[in-house]
């Protein structure tokens, strides 16, 4: 298999570098991901194949995509499932068939030439001994000192840390400033692995249907394996959603429970001291935005993951993944190859 690569204005092929897919998990935001592919297509080595999973059964947004991926010869795996992102992002590992899997948000712009310093990563690895590697995200947002040390101190979630698990279960992502490069973690919107690294394995479904986590838990078992790199020569932008009441007191509800689930999963009996003191934290930090103009939804949620773990409350019937058949769709660039239907096994 070779890539398609473009070089002063006319296409070769090249063999050198290892055969990847782009995996995107997508709802309600085709312009964010038509802004995407035409980042993608500014690259200078194109992908085998653009593996699209889109969380609406009733909405089939492939001709739209397929418009700017004309002629470009990458093949469009398009997904219709119900919504629910640790599923989506299992069907997309189950569909890639090259040999890395490059996730991205719906909502991300590339720089130019960062697809290529990533492969490189894996080009020079002749032991294969990374199993994993990802770029930076160039508008993270700025994170007062303060709040960093507040974040240290608690042990809670944060992007400027050593690039290790805390004893209370949360991750501490590796500064985009460190000059270390090995960590354990990578962001869910720019994560990329090594398929015959990877294996079965998958995203933790037991996380539905709260998204939170599933992302730096998956890396955190493939760190296990294998390396993962960070490096600072590869960017993007990413948009992020925007955040309103009701989402930011889902978030704070579904960090509370699935933030248990990872301890437990990961975490020894002993550092259970180190969890509470994180909860804690997180309760002080929920209280804190309210002076950010969130009022009390993130300490409501907060509470309302806190009843949920002790029993007091379930989870909405209405957020559970139903397990319906699932469409794929497979086009090259010009035409509709082959339509089949995938039924979902239910674990």
């Amino acid at each position: 298999m070779y890539f398609l690569e473009r070089q002063r204005g006319r296409q070769v092929y090249k063999s050198d570098y290892p055969t990847y897919s782009i995996l995107v998990c997508t709802l309600d935001n085709t312009e964010g991901l038509l802004a995407f592919i035409e980042s993608l297509l500014r690259q200078s080595i194109l992908p085998e194949e653009l593996i699209v999973i889109h969380g609406d059964i009733h909405r089939d947004i492939s001709k739209r995509l397929l418009a700017p991926l004309e002629g470009s010869g990458i093949r469009l795996v398009y997904v219709n499932t119900p919504p629910g992102l640790v599923h989506q992002r299992n069907i997309g590992l189950d569909l890639c068939k090259s040999e890395l899997a490059l996730f991205f948000d719906d909502d991300v712009i590339l720089e130019p030439d960062y697809i290529r310093n990533l492969l490189e990563v894996y080009k020079d690895d002749g032991d294969k001994k990374i199993g994993g590697a990802a770029g930076l995200i160039s508008n993270m947002p700025y994170s007062p000192k303060l709040a960093r040390l507040f974040k240290r101190f608690f042990m809670l979630y944060t992007g400027y840390g050593t690039g290790e698990m805390c004893r209370s279960g949360m991750p501490s992502f590796l500064s985009p400033n460190s000059e270390r490069s090995e960590t354990r973690f990578f962001s869910g919107c720019l994560m990329s692995f090594r398929m015959s690294v990877v294996g079965e394995m998958r995203f933790d479904e037991h996380l539905h249907p709260y998204w939170w986590g599933d992302d730096f838990e998956f890396c955190y078992r493939v760190s296990l394996k294998s390396k993962l790199i960070q490096i600072k020569n590869a960017k993007l932008r990413h948009k992020g959603s925007s955040v309103n009441p009701k989402s930011f007191r889902k978030f704070w509800r579904m960090q509370v429970v699935n933030h248990l689930y990872i301890f437990k999963k990961h975490r020894k009996p002993i550092d259970f001291p180190f969890y509470i003191w994180s909860l804690m934290g997180d309760l002080f930090f929920a209280v804190l935005q309210y002076f950010k103009g969130y009022g009390f939804d993130g300490v409501k949620g907060y509470f309302e993951g806190l009843g949920e773990i002790l029993g007091l409350l379930k989870s909405k019937p209405s957020d559970k993944w139903d397990k319906e058949q699932v469409y794929i769709s497979y086009y090259d660039t010009s035409k509709n190859v082959r339509k089949d239907e995938w039924t979902k096994t239910p674990v």
